[in-house]
């Protein structure tokens, strides 16, 4: 028999533990149909009835649209000589007359269902065809069928007894090729979506069902797909980050209100859903008249807060779900007098940078998750569908309230016009940093688009003329659209007053001042409640008990790693041993499960962070139960192998959590908030705790003192190059600093800067540099002269840190001098900022591998970059293949070669203090203006 089960385990994505069981919320479509079933069937037959729930189970919506249809006529049901039943359909037999139960079987037999977890069937028929299919997935897998013929489905049902198959089965009826429907039909399943989908089509089906309906659904379905794909991806790839910030912010989430008290508060008053689309400028400032103010609920992404806020509009909200810290930009300048009458409601996985940044007032939306955790500290939050996108949440906020209709501005899902972002977005106060004569903002915004090249997808906009848009923002087209049909269906109204981007399926048209003029105008805006602080977040007794909470929950982490380990031992013992003794530990296994399932919240918080592994082991349950050719002892083998494996990704999972939950612990001390996937503080302490520390070496050429600028005085008895080493002394993470000269140049001058100690531990070593070297840095340094304010977006992408160095030279210096990580550093930058240079280094340090290229966006000569040597053997080797991308400005600027993401976005980019980062010059000390 073997072990069968170990740890139950659930999965976020739509699987159970056990293979391929779909389990359904006992509310919503698929509840009301069936509670209604008895009202809708009083005067049909019990074979129909009994079918129709079979259908419901899955397709509530399929199960409805059948009983609205009636019988197809011109549909015949023949006897066969195998006992079985054919069908007949508009006189042309769509089964085999003779064996369709064989023919049924050998078409089922094509399906890969060993590869692909979902089989996609075109085309009903009799159907015999996928009850041999679900007999060979049974519950391994799911089938879509797609059938648009419903009043064929409906003489089926009432005439042949299917019950049996289908409760047995995964089976999901798909009656109609819309977008929104699929994408419907499948939620919950998507589990199973993930772990491959392959496409059967019925013969005998394609000419009925024609070829522009199939090709009409194969084009729905991939899209659909393509959305399943990106959101479970996502959820794999994000589940520790959404964690993290969950237990960063709980203390918040135990604190701040709820949105409970705004369900219905705005029943019936209209809504405008303000996102930031670059069609934004077109009619928001039709909101800044307060007549038409009064006469909306506004409900704003974070996006687009202060863009609101210039032209003197205060949304009623603002949501927030951001994972990166770099959302808090949205917030920068912003007082609590600027957002007097705003609330942030922001979900408890979002960054807990936001919610420090927000200098107004907070709501949170009820998480499962964290309502575990906080068990007795636990309230009613109210709870909002999860969103995909912040214009998600404030769509799913406006309806929360009741609004209706609800009016879409900036929502474009498009690059209208060639445009990423809405004037005056956040990011182009990021970008003013890089803009000069050949780099302009109309350029960023292009290579913004043009870097996510292999998603980009072609499009219709709102006037029917063609549009771009990209794979992520496809998907939450899918996700809209489906929000959007379910909202129509229930007679809610969206209005698409976008003015621009995609067109949207279920959606008005209109323009905002049209719609806006036809609503009432009000005397004042409606009122809506203002949030009530539970308790102080400074509260001392309550964040002790919170503390101790939390360090209870931390205990039952350590058991469950413990007992996880003891499983894993106990299942390798099963290997090679006899029955008798196998069933012994079988019984200890089980003892262990007992035990482990008694320590919530841990291990339900346990199970949420091993996603990754609790979906391996479904695809190695699957991959058991379809492989028929095992015996009953090599079935046995690889199910206590499989267990291993599950139990060990639940004890490294367990081992996880324990160390987050141990930050939370620190964070309630006092400590920081963790607001990345390493923190700054964990990266030096993780350094230091290294067999080898990682060498970071400050380089700086003085190859530019034509005239000696650098070992002028600037300051009584202090040259720039002085200064520059002083500020270098403050550093806690320079390893030792090399100085280059120029033996043609200045070398005594630059030799006297050294006769002083930057901190015990850190030498100066003088070494000369290579007459090619230093001819390299004069010239780029000329061409940099035409963008000499910026630290990037020069001609050929040339950097700041590119006038500095040769990558060869460098390469030989850092051999040299056995530096694993170059600190890139000019001689005159005597404005160097210590703390900025030590975030540079750690981040490098935290993952070398992962980060072999570390900056800050700040103004020139205020933060150095920290290169790896590989990466410096990479740009040495490419000066003679391909010059262009030998340089840092081709490794961090727009390549049209080898588009890819703009790094500023990524971790390797250091999060810059604004007064630093929008400088607007040059702060090094090499023109007599900056001296």
């Amino acid at each position: 028999m073997g072990v069968q089960e170990t740890f139950e385990h659930h999965y976020s994505v739509g699987t159970r533990h056990r293979t391929g069981d779909v389990e359904r919320a006992n509310t919503g479509p698929a509840a009301s149909f069936c509670n209604s079933m008895s009202q809708i069937l009083h005067t049909t037959s019990d074979i129909f009835e009994k079918n129709l729930r079979s259908v419901a189970r899955l397709s509530p919506a399929a199960a409805r649209a059948i009983t609205a249809s009636e019988p197809r006529s011109g549909v015949e049901l023949l006897e066969t000589q195998d006992g079985s039943w054919s069908i007949r359909i508009d006189g042309r037999l769509a089964a085999s007359g003779y064996d369709p139960l064989r023919e049924g079987r050998l078409l089922a037999e094509q399906a890969p269902v060993e590869s692909a977890a979902c089989i996609v069937v075109i085309g009903f028929a009799a159907g015999h065809h996928v009850a041999a299919l679900a007999e060979r997935m049974n519950r391994s897998g799911a089938i879509l069928v797609y059938e648009p013929d419903m009043g064929l489905l409906r003489s089926i049902l009432e005439a042949r007894d299917i019950s049996a198959w289908m409760d047995r089965s995964n089976v999901v009826m798909l009656v109609t090729e819309e977008q929104a429907a699929i994408t419907t039909a499948i939620t919950g399943l998507e589990g199973l979506l993930a772990a491959g989908v392959k496409i059967l089509e019925h013969p005998a089906s394609q000419r009925r069902i024609g070829r522009d309906r199939i090709d009409a659904f194969s084009a729905s379905l991939t899209s659909v797909m393509r959305a399943v794909k990106t959101n479970v991806v996502t959820t794999f790839v994000q589940v520790e980050t959404t964690l993290r910030n969950l237990l960063m912010n709980v203390d918040r989430y135990a604190t701040v209100p709820g949105i409970a008290d705004l369900q219905d508060a705005a029943k019936g008053v209209p809504a405008v859903v303000v996102s930031a689309g670059p069609s934004l400028e077109r009619n928001i400032e039709l909101l800044s008249d307060p007549a038409n103010r009064a006469k909306v609920v506004v409900v704003a992404a974070q996006t687009v807060l202060k863009k609101l806020l210039a032209r003197g509009i205060r949304p009623d909200f603002v949501t927030a779900l951001d994972y990166h810290e770099i959302s808090r930009r949205f917030y920068e300048g912003l007082t609590g007098e600027d957002v007097e009458g705003v609330t942030l409601v922001v979900e408890p996985k979002a960054n807990p940078a936001i919610l420090s940044a927000f200098p107004g007032l907070l709501r949170c939306p009820g998480d499962r998750i964290l309502d575990e955790l906080l068990g007795p500290f636990s309230r009613e939050m109210g709870s909002l569908t999860p969103g995909a996108t912040v214009a998600h949440l404030a769509y799913y906020l406006a309806r929360y309230l009741g609004c209706d209709p609800v009016i879409l501005i900036g929502q474009d899902l498009g690059f209208t016009d060639g445009q990423y972002y809405h004037a005056g977005a956040a990011i182009h106060r990021v970008w003013a940093g890089e803009l000069n004569e050949f780099n302009t903002l109309e350029m960023l915004e292009w290579q913004r688009i043009v870097r996510s090249r292999n998603i980009l997808h072609r499009a219709v906009d709102h006037l029917g003329r063609p549009i771009y848009s990209d794979e992520q923002m496809m998907t939450y087209l899918v996700q809209f659209e489906r929000d959007f049909a379910e909202d129509a269906a229930a007679g809610r109204t969206t209005i698409d007053a976008t003015e621009g981007g995609v067109v949207k399926k279920h959606t008005l048209v209109r323009t905002l001042r049209d719609v806006l003029a036809e609503i009432p105008a009000r005397v004042q805006p409606v009122a809506l409640p203002r949030p009530q602080p539970v308790r102080a977040t400074d509260d001392k007794a309550f964040r002790a008990r919170l503390r101790e909470h939390i360090a209870a929950v931390r205990r039952d982490a350590w058991a469950v790693e413990e007992i996880s380990r003891k499983t894993a031992s106990k299942l390798e013992e099963m290997i090679g041993s006899d029955q008798k003794r196998i069933a012994g530990l079988i019984d200890q296994v089980h003892r262990l499960r007992d035990e482990i399932v008694t320590l919530q919240p841990a291990y339900n918080l346990v199970g949420f962070l091993n996603q990754t592994g609790g979906f391996k082991r479904f695809q190695a349950d699957r991959a058991i139960e379809l492989d028929r050719s095992l015996t009953p002892l090599e079935r046995q083998k690889r199910q206590i192998t499989r267990d291993i494996t599950n139990v060990s990704w639940i004890g490294d999972a367990a081992q996880q959590l324990g160390s987050m939950l141990d930050s939370t612990i620190r964070m309630l001390d006092g400590g920081p908030r963790i607001t990345r996937d390493v923190s700054a503080v964990e990266a030096v302490e993780k350094s230091q705790k290294q067999a080898r520390r990682v060498v970071c070496t400050a380089f700086i050429p003085c190859t530019l003192l034509d005239a000696g600028v650098a070992a002028e005085p600037i300051v009584p008895g202090k040259s720039a190059l002085r200064l520059t080493l002083e500020r270098l002394g403050q550093s806690a993470q320079i390893d030792g600093v090399v100085l280059a000269r120029d033996p043609a140049g200045h070398a005594e001058r630059v030799a006297a800067e050294m006769k002083f100690e930057l901190r015990p531990g850190v030498s100066i070593t003088l070494v000369d540099m290579h007459a090619a070297a230093v001819q390299w840095s004069r010239r780029v340094r000329r061409v940099r002269k035409l963008s000499e304010r910026c630290w990037r977006g020069g001609p050929a992408n040339l950097t700041i840190w590119d006038e500095l160095w040769r990558p060869a030279e460098l390469l030989r210096l850092m051999k040299l001098h056995g530096a694993d990580a170059a600190v890139l550093v000019g001689p005159e930058w005597a404005m160097l900022d210590a703390a900025l240079t030590d975030s540079v280094i750690a981040r490098h340090r935290e993952s070398p591998e992962m980060h072999p290229v570390t900056f800050s966006p700040a103004a020139p000569g205020l933060a150095p970059a920290v290169l790896g040597r590989e990466l410096v053997e990479q740009l040495a080797e490419r000066e003679s293949t391909a010059r262009m991308f030998a340089t840092l400005g081709g490794v961090l600027g727009y390549v049209p070669a080898l588009p890819r993401q703009d790094p500023i976005a990524k971790p390797p980019c250091v999060e810059t203090p604004i007064e630093l980062r929008d400088a607007g010059r040059r702060c090094i000390a090499d023109t007599p203006s900056v001296r």
